[in-house]
């Protein structure tokens, strides 16, 4: 939603669903190995995308390319945590491929941060914050599913560990 303004913002205007949209993910396990150990997952998501326990730091420059440049920005700048808290598990490479599916790379590019400078804070000091990386509120959610059957396997091959395809 786009709301036209003169000399002011309404920052909810846009809603915060920035980046909504669905993430496709594979794992090695199993179906059963998945059930067996769903209360144990459940709770460690739970807390890694609904209580703050993403353990992402940023330095004021990734935070300044997250705002001006998006996933390219954060593709970018990935270097600066030096593989602390969950920065250990990003693969750039994955990200790359995921850009190259994406439009326009996932990024619509502002000029400038204004007004966000607190946020930003130090151009190279490593801080922590609660929101980056969360699913978002309302209506969000994640889901374990099963795939059984795929149907576009040209499109997803890159992404999967196996996979049967369409007859």
């Amino acid at each position: 939603m786009v709301m036209m303004t003169k000399g002011f913002a309404v920052p909810q205007a846009m809603g915060n669903d920035i980046n909504c949209g669905m993430r496709f993910y594979t794992t090695d396990l199993s179906e059963r190995q998945i059930q067996e150990r769903l209360p144990e997952l459940t709770k460690k998501i739970r807390y890694i995308f609904f209580e703050g326990g993403r353990q992402i730091p940023m330095t004021g420059r990734q935070r300044q390319a997250l705002f001006r440049y998006r996933l390219e920005g954060i593709l970018e700048s990935s270097h600066d945590s030096k593989k602390s808290g969950l920065w250990r598990y990003y693969q750039p490479e994955i990200q790359e491929n995921w850009l190259n599916r994406t439009v326009f790379r996932g990024s619509l590019k502002a000029d400038s941060t204004e007004g966000l400078e607190d946020f930003i804070g130090s151009y190279d000091q490593l801080t922590y914050d609660d929101q980056i990386g969360t699913i978002g509120g309302g209506n969000h959610f994640l889901e374990v599913q099963r795939v059984v059957e795929i149907c576009d396997g040209e499109w997803v091959e890159p992404f999967l560990v196996s996979s049967r395809k369409c007859r």
